[in-house]
């Protein structure tokens, strides 16, 4: 193959990872508006991850619509704005949060006013969005370790940030971006996704070293029910008490052993 052919064919390939990228991003965070809207809650997703996010996202798009960056980056920006809109419409509908949190939805105007007025700010500010994305993971890690689970993070959503990531960053390898801060943003789609996951087989994954604890403690609380309700038939011979105490027993006969 001719070097100009292979270049040719290097360049396409790069195109097709940029779009394939683009649909990833563009549809990652579906599957998490979708669980919270299934449940009507909110809970185990952190407001202040989200909150941070949108700021960052809102730099993103108006910078890179400015800088003529490419279409790849444009569109990524401008679905996350979407996205993480819609997330604190939730908060707002399943959370505590009152409707003060709306008004963060006006932040755009601010990236908006600075890259028009001032385009020499652009390349500070370029800044914002990967700090943000950084900085916001935290307040998710912190939501999960409270919680000790991943429950309210969709699976799925980290798999196509994960994707989205890969994808990106070879985009980047052979069709250099306008901004060397691009590759970050990548960069942090790899590294939230993973260790989101870690967070997963810890917490949650029943081979993760906290399965044989949160099995023990379940057996343990039914155990600790079951004999308040022999106590309570002892007391008053009970035949309600008898039926929710075969219900514990086999309750605790149906429990799969935990994997050592």
């Amino acid at each position: 193959m001719e070097p100009v052919e292979e270049e040719t064919l290097q360049h396409s390939i790069a195109i097709v990872m940029g779009i394939i990228a683009s649909i990833c991003f563009a549809l990652q965070y579906v599957p998490q508006t979708v669980l919270n809207y299934r449940r009507r809650s909110v809970e185990g997703y952190s407001l202040s991850s989200t909150v941070i996010k949108y700021i960052g996202a809102s730099f993103l798009v108006v910078n890179a619509y400015i800088s003529a960056e490419r279409m790849p980056v444009v569109l990524y920006g401008f679905v996350n704005v979407i996205q993480h809109a819609a997330f604190i419409f939730q908060f707002q509908a399943y959370g505590n949060t009152g409707k003060a949190v709306l008004s963060t939805l006006l932040f755009p105007v601010i990236p908006l006013v600075l890259g028009v007025a001032m385009p020499s700010t652009i390349i500070l500010t370029n800044i914002v969005k990967p700090s943000c994305q950084f900085i916001s993971h935290f307040p998710q890690m912190l939501e999960c370790q409270a919680a000790q689970s991943t429950a309210g993070v969709s699976h799925m959503t980290q798999i196509l940030n994960f994707a989205g990531g890969i994808t990106g960053l070879y985009m980047c390898a052979i069709i250099p971006p306008v901004s060397n801060m691009t590759y970050l943003l990548y960069v942090n789609s790899i590294f939230q996704a993973v260790t989101l996951g870690a967070l997963y087989i810890y917490y949650d994954s029943e081979y993760g070293p906290l399965h044989n604890k949160k099995h023990v403690s379940f057996i343990d609380n039914q155990r600790s029910d079951l004999n308040d309700i022999l106590s309570a038939e002892n007391k008053n011979d009970s035949s309600l008490g008898l039926v929710q105490h075969n219900t514990i027993i086999n309750n605790l006969d149906n429990i799969p052993t935990p994997h050592s």
